[in-house]
Formats: C-alpha cells, sequence, structure tokens
C-alpha cells in the first residue's frame, strides 16, 4: 500500500491504482482507449476505470469497461493469450458493480429525457410537482413509484450538499430519525443505513442501501442512484434487521441536478420502494406518503434558498469534494490544476 494525496487528503491506495500521478486532471489521462490488445495499454485501461470510479465518473468507467471487453472478446477469438489478472478483473465483483451502475445511470438519463411522456402528473405544487406512473403509485406489483421535478432557485451546490451530508437528514428530511455512512469506496460509493419514523401504530422502517454520485460533464448535471443493499460488496458493515423494525425494500432511487443558470438548478426525483405495507389500505398510504413529498420538497426549497449561515454552508467550506465537483463542472475553471491539499 502507498500514501497518495487526493484532494487534499491522505488515503492509501495499491500501486497499481495510481495512474497520471504528476496531474489529477481526468480530462489528460482517462480519454483515450487502446484500439488493439496490448497487455501494457490494457493494464492501464483497468487503471482508468478504477481511477474513474473512484472519481465519479461511471459513465466514462462504464465505457472503458465496455471497450476492455470488446477488447478481450477479439484477442480470445484470435487466440492469444489473456493475463489471468484482466480476466480476474473482467469477472470481478467491482466490474459487476461498475455494470449495475452502468445499467442503472442509463435508465436513470433515458427516464430523465421521456419524464413527461412516462410520467402521469398527480399532485401540482405550483413551483413544485409530484408524478406517478399510472396504475403503480397505489400498488405496483414492485413496490410504490412517484417522481418530484422543482427548479431550486440557489446556486446548484447548495442541494448538492444538502443531499451528500446524509447525517444532517433529520434536520430537514420528513421523519428521518437518523442516518449513517456505514462504510464507503471514496467519495463517490457509500453503504447508508437509514431509519424512518412511521405513524402509530406502524412500526418504524429503515433501509440499507448503496448510494453512487455520478458527475455528468456532458449534461451539466450530477446524479445521485440509491438501491437496497444485500450483498458483502462493503464487507460486513450493513447492520442486521433490528427487532421492532421493518426493512424496507428499495429496488431503485434516482436524483438528478442539472444546472440551468448561476440561480437556477432543475430537481428531478424517481424512487421505487416496497414500503412493507402489505395489508396496509392504498388511501391511508396515499394519506401518508404524499405530505411527506411535499413537505421535503419544501424543505429543500427553502434550506437551499436560505443557505448563508447554516450547517450546509459550513460543510460545502470544509468539503474538498465539493472543490473537486466544482472543478469539473464550472466550465472557467475547466483549465486549471485541481486543489491538492489548499
Amino acid at each position: 500500500m502507498l500514501k497518495h494525496q487526493i484532494d487534499g487528503e491522505e488515503i492509501e491506495v495499491e500501486k497499481a491504482d495510481l495512474i497520471c500521478e504528476d496531474s489529477l486532471d481526468l480530462s489528460q489521462c482517462d480519454s483515450s482507449v487502446p484500439q488493439d490488445y496490448s497487455h501494457e495499454e490494457v493494464d492501464e485501461l483497468i487503471l482508468r476505470i478504477k481511477r474513474n470510479c473512484f472519481k465519479g465518473f461511471f459513465k466514462k468507467a462504464g465505457d472503458q469497461l465496455g471497450v476492455l471487453e470488446d477488447l478481450i472478446e477479439k484477442a480470445k477469438s484470435e487466440e492469444r493469450k489473456i493475463p489471468n489478472d484482466h480476466t480476474h478483473f473482467i469477472n470481478s465483483e467491482e466490474a459487476n458493480r461498475l455494470r449495475e451502475t452502468r445499467e442503472m445511470l442509463d435508465q436513470c438519463l433515458k427516464s430523465m429525457i421521456r419524464f413527461e411522456e412516462d410520467w402521469k402528473l398527480y399532485k401540482d405544487g405550483g413551483d413544485w410537482k409530484i408524478f406517478n406512473k399510472p396504475d403503480t403509485f397505489v400498488r405496483g406489483s414492485n413496490g410504490y413509484e412517484f417522481g418530484i421535478e422543482t427548479i431550486i432557485h440557489s446556486n446548484y451546490i447548495n442541494p448538492v450538499v444538502m443531499i451528500n451530508e446524509i447525517d444532517l437528514y433529520k434536520q430537514w428530511f420528513p421523519k428521518v430519525k437518523g442516518t449513517e455512512v456505514k462504510a464507503k469506496d471514496g467519495e463517490f460509493r457509500k453503504l447508508v443505513y437509514q431509519e424512518l419514523e412511521f405513524p402509530c401504530p406502524f412500526s418504524n422502517r429503515d433501509l440499507v442501501m448503496n448510494v453512487v454520485g455520478c458527475i455528468l460533464p456532458e449534461q451539466n448535471a450530477l446524479c445521485s442512484i440509491c438501491k437496497s443493499e444485500e450483498s458483502s460488496w462493503y464487507g460486513n458493515n450493513g447492520p442486521a434487521p433490528i427487532d421492532g423494525i421493518v426493512r424496507m425494500k428499495l429496488h431503485n432511487s434516482f436524483s438528478y441536478l442539472q444546472i440551468l443558470n448561476d440561480d437556477e438548478t432543475l430537481l428531478r426525483v424517481m424512487i421505487n420502494i416496497d414500503f412493507k405495507l402489505k395489508f396496509v389500505p392504498d388511501w391511508l398510504i396515499n394519506y401518508f406518503i404524499v405530505p411527506r413529498l411535499s413537505e421535503w420538497i419544501e424543505n429543500i426549497k427553502d434550506n437551499c434558498l436560505n443557505f448563508k449561515g447554516t450547517y450546509y454552508e459550513s460543510r460545502l467550506h470544509e468539503g474538498s469534494v465539493y472543490r473537486y465537483i466544482k472543478s469539473r463542472l464550472e466550465k472557467e475553471e475547466e483549465d486549471q490544476p485541481e486543489d491538492e491539499g489548499e
């Protein structure tokens, strides 16, 4: 293991994971891909894939994994020898996770483009809207499926901070008793535990979810993907079910933030979740959920608008991850080097 500075923090990484040590500018070290199978170039491509995952560029990493798979298949067809470490990486849990993330990211982006076509307006709050998919909001076969759309009248980094600082959720997120990061792989992949307060006579609910943050420079946007975690990807860090608390199933959740201008940010959220309320009447579930969604929207909008002087602003100035995100999305900083411990 080696010590290495990334975004001003010293972390331990395998020597193989270090590429472009003279610069953290991903635009210079992550764009090219080999056109033919070369052991050295494929080694470097694998390093780029790992690096892009670590830095939040899962779309690019997924594209590079596809190139790697094509190169290996071509080499096999030519009866060339494939190093064991290349085969191992293609079949690894890390590669499988990346495939799943890329598939969910593609689903998210496709849904965002077709948002108005695929979703039915359920409630119009003036400057926010709640959508559902016909015949699935009340009792979907795989859970409740709903969407949210609003314009946040602030710089995009404000909602990014609010969504990312999950330990502060209980201050503004309706019915959240607590949220905790149980494990993480860099700043863009986290194992998160959350407990929600449900009204009497129902038991409280909880979730253990894999949360992936994606930077999307092409869309001038960021995306957060969440899904219930049931494997040992993060080791044995996920808490076991607790007596008296019902574990929900989050099939998927997408939060998409797109920069419209300096003072306006589009927020779209899609959630498909099984609340484990099998014998509860539909009208009662709707009565409970819709007001919570409305409250969630109003809270995030108000906090982003009144961001100055809050805990969230303090986290913004303390967090090197936010300087990094800004350097990847703000055009005026594209040609400047990234922070290295400022």
